[in-house]
């Protein structure tokens, strides 16, 4: 399952997501094959993981306060 926080995201991170999760449909693991079958696909798979890695906080932040408010009752009253 995906993260729609993912659409945030550059479109080689989401690119890199998907050809790693369609990987695993052929090789089951992160063991060495399923590597060269992830940079068969996307050579710069671990720029782009890393890149994943370093704003994940800031994916999994995104829009907090929106949905803070749609499931606060009577919190958009309080926001700015």
């Amino acid at each position: 399952m995906f993260s729609w926080r993912l659409v945030l995201a550059p479109p080689e991170a989401l690119e890199t997501v998907v050809i790693h999760e369609l990987a695993h449909l052929r090789v089951f693991g992160h063991g060495p094959r399923f590597w060269a079958l992830v940079a068969s696909r996307r050579p710069d798979h671990v720029v782009w993981r890393r890149w994943l890695r370093t704003h994940s906080l800031e994916l999994h932040g995104a829009l907090i306060d929106a949905e803070t408010v749609a499931v606060i009752p009577g919190l958009e009253s309080s926001t700015g």
